[in-house]
């Protein structure tokens, strides 16, 4: 099967990780920005991300199905990036190509 004609699971536009709200603000082909919040904190970082995907693989047994990925934090300053303003998160997301 060709790769660009699988379906992949998207990433969600709004999503919770580590006590953190994620909403996204921005998202062209593979780059995106979304907005790091924090309930009960000031905090109000956004990071721009390349997304990743995978093609499936099996896990203990079990399917997974193929699907876009979020850069871990060891792919932090390759592949995703925090800015603690919007004009920055904007500069970051206008270099990556789309």
């Amino acid at each position: 099967m060709n790769i660009e004609t699988k379906e992949y699971k998207t990433i969600p536009t709004s999503f919770k990780k580590k006590g953190f709200t994620y909403n996204q603000l921005k998202r062209e082909g593979k780059r995106a920005i979304f907005q790091q919040t924090r309930e009960g904190s000031s905090l109000n970082n956004y990071e721009v991300v390349k997304i990743g995907r995978h093609n499936g693989y099996v896990m203990g047994g079990m399917n997974i199905e193929p699907a876009e990925t979020y850069p871990g934090s060891s792919l932090w300053g390759i592949t995703a990036w925090t800015c603690s303003s919007i004009d920055a998160a904007m500069l970051r997301y206008d270099t990556l190509p789309s």
